[in-house]
């Protein structure tokens, strides 16, 4: 069954797992709105989170959470391409103040089920991590609330209305 995951508050924090330190949702909606999801980690990958389809909305926290694959690389919020041609997406709603999420992108290895690979942005080829909306108004101010999780990278709206890596 379809479910949903709501959370408008509250910390969830030191769990430790194989994939999805510290959510992990599949077949599922979720909503954040606020709340703070650091701190934890993941043996091999989504040290944060990984939800196939994430709203976020006011000042939610994900940040500070880490993998063992990379030698402890921080690893927040798990977007998997092609995700934003499907139904598996990152959806904005209005961020706030104290709003701040870590962002990494990967996309499956080829050839190989539940097998993903980072994917590095570059200065010709930005890595897109939000849908595409028709109202985005917010999107430009949205991004100062997001950093990559690889360093040397910047998150930034694009002006064909998503937010990206570069």
């Amino acid at each position: 069954a379809y479910t949903s995951l709501i959370i408008n508050g509250g910390t969830i924090s030191g769990n430790t797992a194989e994939y999805g330190g510290g959510v992990y949702t599949s077949n599922c909606t979720f909503s954040m709105d606020g709340g703070t999801i650091t701190g934890n980690h993941a043996y091999q990958m989504f040290g944060g989170v990984f939800a196939a389809n994430m709203t976020v909305s006011g000042n939610p926290v994900i940040s500070r959470n880490t993998i063992d694959a990379a030698g402890d690389q921080e690893d927040n919020l798990a977007i998997i391409l092609p995700s934003l041609a499907s139904t598996n997406r990152l959806t904005l709603g209005a961020l706030t103040e104290g709003a701040k999420i870590g962002v990494s992108v990967y996309a499956q290895r080829q050839g190989v089920s539940g097998t993903y690979d980072y994917v590095e942005p570059t200065a010709d080829t930005p890595v897109r991590f939000t849908m595409e909306e028709a109202d985005t108004s917010y999107y430009a101010d949205s991004a100062q609330y997001f950093f990559s999780d690889r360093k040397g990278y910047i998150a930034q709206a694009n002006d064909r209305k998503y937010l990206e890596l570069a």
